[in-house]
């Protein structure tokens, strides 16, 4: 097992990150091979494939690494479903959604399906760990079900927002986190 907490670990990984990101803002990661991304990180194959199966493993660690740092750690400080938690949430998936469609412009739209199945999964989680604790007396379904509908219904509604921001963020998240807590705490 890997000591993620080892400080050359991590500076390896963070060497291959970025030799990743550097590279994507040049060509298309499917144009990407496992050489450029050693030479570009100044590493060996076999350091690289210690620690990832491929670039595309790179890829999903990279970004669930840059996920976690934008969005769910701001979360964690949250210990249960509320307005403000939603309403930071949205705005932290808004900013991050930019960030990463400015950063990897040319391969945004090829994985935008990929970053969205990542986005869900990893906010179902989140939010199953708030409802767990906060209704301890539900079952683990009635937690799972309002998870998906509180992850993918803030995707969904950020997405909404996006295709026609003619309205004000802050005036769609008024509107929309009504419908989100109502999920919270609805009986499932």
């Amino acid at each position: 097992m890997r000591k993620l907490k080892d400080p050359r670990i991590i500076r390896t990984r963070k060497l291959m990150m970025n030799a990743l990101f550097d590279l994507s803002t040049q060509k298309d990661l499917h144009a990407i091979t496992v050489k450029d991304i050693t030479s570009q990180a100044n590493i060996n194959r076999a350091t690289f494939y210690y620690h990832f199966k491929d670039k595309y493993d790179l890829f999903e660690q990279t970004f669930k690494e840059d996920f976690n740092a934008c969005v769910v750690d701001k979360l964690s400080a949250y210990d249960e479903v509320s307005e403000d938690m939603l309403r930071e949430t949205f705005y932290a998936l808004m900013a991050f959604q930019d960030k990463l469609s400015h950063d990897c412009r040319k391969n945004y739209d090829q994985f935008e399906s990929t970053i969205e199945a990542l986005i869900k999964d990893t906010m179902v989680d989140q939010f199953y760990r708030l409802l767990n604790d906060v209704f301890p007396h539900e079952s683990e379904q009635s937690h799972r079900l309002k998870s998906v509908a509180l992850s993918h219904g803030l995707h969904g509604m950020l997405t909404e927002w996006r295709q026609d921001s003619s309205t004000k963020a802050e005036d769609f998240v008024q509107m929309a986190i009504p419908i989100l807590m109502s999920i919270s705490k609805g009986s499932v």
